[in-house]
């Protein structure tokens, strides 16, 4: 399919990746038909190199609570360093001078779980002397989808980001692209930048 053709082109031309980031929604929904397609697609690719993914609304199960659908759980081994319940789906990994952290942000769904989150992930980047530092995470802070905002991952995690010298800040859900700067007081460009990319 066209997504296996994209998928091959983008080996083809970035060969010496050392891996693959995907913020969000890699099935359209929980279901046996989505999964074989992401495994088809994806089956020359994850047996050579490393996949990164954050969990995306598409990867739930709706009902009176949401919750991740086990292939997810199975399909990605990651590393187990999240805070409870979210070990394996919030996570985070050094990459030489890097660290790279991911955020299940659709299984916060209740005021203490975006507050467990936060203590979490202030821990992280504050123990961090990386000199890069990238989150990763499916809802936007800045959403740049008519009709949608996310005002929690904004007071949740902005100031964090802008503390701790985030560089940048890799998001989707909004279907869309965008690359958004931040500026100081006195209008001087500084991180984190946000990237909204997902199609």
């Amino acid at each position: 399919g066209r997504t296996g053709k994209i998928f091959s082109d983008i080996r083809q031309r970035y060969p010496d990746a050392g891996f693959w980031a995907f913020a969000g929604d890699v099935i359209e929904r929980p279901m046996d038909m989505y999964w074989h397609y992401w495994f088809v697609t994806m089956d020359s690719i994850s047996q050579y190199i490393p996949v990164v993914a954050a969990t995306g609304n598409h990867e739930y199960l709706k009902g009176a609570v949401k919750k991740l659908d086990s292939r997810w759980v199975y399909t990605f081994r990651n590393p187990q360093n999240g805070p409870a319940p979210y070990v394996g789906s919030t996570y985070y990994f050094r990459y030489g001078n890097l660290l790279y952290v991911v955020i299940d942000t659709d299984g916060l769904q209740l005021p203490w779980d975006y507050i467990r989150v936060r203590h979490w992930l202030r821990d992280v980047l504050a123990a961090s002397d990386a000199r890069w530092k990238i989150v990763m995470m499916h809802h936007p802070v800045y959403s740049v989808r008519s009709g949608r905002d996310n005002p929690f991952m904004r007071w949740t995690f902005k100031p964090l980001f802008e503390r701790y010298g985030v560089d940048l800040v890799l998001e989707g859900h909004d279907h869309g692209y965008s690359r958004i700067i931040t500026k100081d007081r006195g209008q001087k460009l500084r991180t984190p930048v946000y990237l909204v990319s997902n199609c």
